[in-house]
């Protein structure tokens, strides 16, 4: 059994990115003291030169020359006597926000700037005694960036057929949406689940947008064609309650940059799997219903079996929907090219995610839009049948 872990409502970390920032700060700060005296001494020094050169070229007088001089005297002091109030209040300001400016020029890596951890995880069970699950399943604190891509329908049921492996429900339930000229929508998804009913972990998934076939009133929704997370405790309530298939691949890292996140494995270098996605947003969104549709095996519980219908009530902030973005996509090698590299497809865990994406050809082109979400929660509920549901979506 692994020790009790249990992680704090926030954890406090110094980033690279706060040390920047305080360098940055007090460099100006120091040439702010240091620089502001002389310059209002040359500016002190030069309208007092102007006037002198004045006074001899024009009417003279004494009094007034030293008139004008102790005027100047007199204002120098003063801006001596606030140039340390100036900078303090020139640092307190820099500190409270950061410029958007700051580092732009640099290619400077950030490091542990991930948003600090909300709320609380305790691991807890010991081996043969079971632990109840409760439904809804509580996401409490997460950050989920997506890519989108139109593809040809046919290929979308080529993957549904895949995925099936000759179970002929699936395919009989349910049919790729179009969305014009042939072609449906399949989304991939990075999410970083730092709070939730189903462990921290994180999750790399593949979406086809599809409608139950033969029912007018059905909502179009979500079936996960993959799933794959870098921790294994949420492979049994997912595959029980929803009947959703979850591959564990404990390689499955995230790297959180000021502009950008990477999903990746191992290392992220050549030949691994990469997902980078535009980090950015102000909006945000609350108690948005999506379907998700699953195919469930019976159970004792309940006996519900077949195809089920599922709604993630989702809300966010620090959100952002853009088409265009800078999205970037590197699949892994293939374990059986023997090239070097890190896919999902390494040891035979599972199919490899690449070359279901390969075979989709997303690779190949730009996505159609791409979004990001700082802060995620939400709830999953119980699946149900398909059919009907006089409320909208729920």
């Amino acid at each position: 059994m692994p020790p009790h872990r249990s992680h704090p409502v926030l954890e406090p970390r110094l980033t690279t990115l706060d040390l920047y920032r305080l360098l940055d700060t007090y460099l100006r700060a120091g040439d702010e003291v240091l620089s502001r005296p002389w310059r209002l001494a040359a500016d002190a020094l030069r309208r007092s030169s102007r006037r002198s050169l004045e006074g001899l070229l024009g009417q003279w007088s004494a009094e007034r020359l030293l008139a004008d001089c102790a005027e100047e005297y007199a204002n120098l002091l003063g801006g001596l006597l606030a140039v340390v109030p100036t900078a303090i209040e020139g640092m307190t300001a820099r500190l409270r926000s950061v410029p958007e400016d700051l580092l732009s020029a640099y290619q400077v890596p950030i490091g542990d700037s991930r948003p600090a951890a909300m709320g609380g995880v305790w691991q807890l069970g010991k081996a043969g005694v079971p632990v109840p699950f409760v439904v809804p399943a509580r996401v409490l604190d997460a950050s989920q960036g997506w890519a989108a891509w139109f593809a040809p329908v046919a290929k979308l049921a080529a993957l549904m057929a895949e995925i099936a492996r000759g179970d002929t429900r699936l395919l009989e339930a349910f049919e790729p949406l179009d969305c014009g000229h042939g072609r449906g929508l399949v989304v991939l998804l990075g999410v970083d689940y730092r709070v939730s009913d189903f462990g921290r972990y994180r999750e790399i998934a593949l979406a086809l947008c599809l409608t139950p076939r033969g029912s007018a009133a059905a909502a179009p929704g979500t079936l996960f064609a993959r799933l794959i997370v870098s921790d294994a405790f949420s492979l049994e309530p997912a595959r029980r309650i929803w009947g959703l298939k979850k591959d564990f691949c404990p390689d499955l890292q995230v790297q959180y940059g000021k502009a950008a996140v990477r999903f990746h494995t191992a290392e992220g270098d050549e030949g691994d799997f990469v997902f980078t996605v535009p980090r950015f947003g102000t909006a945000r969104s609350h108690g948005v219903p999506l379907v998700i549709y699953s195919l469930r095996e019976a159970a004792a519980e309940d006996g519900l079996a077949g195809p089920v219908r599922a709604v993630l009530d989702r809300s966010g902030s620090g959100e952002g929907v853009q088409v265009g973005g800078p999205v970037r996509l590197q699949l892994g090698t293939l374990a059986n090219e023997g090239a070097k590299g890190s896919c999902f497809c390494a040891g035979d865990r599972a199919v490899c995610l690449c070359a279901q994406l390969r075979a989709l050809g997303v690779d190949q082109v730009l996505p159609a839009a791409n979004g990001w979400s700082e802060r995620m929660h939400g709830a999953l509920m119980a699946p149900g049948p398909l059919g009907p549901y006089p409320l909208g979506n729920h």
